[in-house]
């Protein structure tokens, strides 16, 4: 449901560095990422396309939160797998 409802790429700005304010809003964006990448990677890629994720996982050595790390950091493995 929330990958037909198009937040995808909602998602994988807000797992990115950002301010303190959205801190809370960005941690919880990482988990959802990485609880569905876990399971529905193939259909990511199929909505966002490699390019979207490749981008978005280089960026993910360079995030700040360490709670935001860590669930992008899951979510990147499980991406991997299916990206080039």
């Amino acid at each position: 449901m929330i990958i037909d409802a198009g937040v995808l790429p909602k998602l994988l700005s807000l797992a990115a560095n950002g301010p303190y304010q959205s801190a809370c809003m960005r941690r919880e964006s990482a988990r959802l990422l990485a609880n569905i990448s876990e399971r529905l990677a193939v259909r990511i890629r199929e909505v966002l396309g490699e390019q979207s994720i490749q981008s978005w996982m280089t960026s993910v050595g360079n995030l700040r939160d360490p709670t935001v790390r860590v669930h992008a950091i899951r979510a990147k493995s499980s991406l991997s797998m299916v990206v080039a």
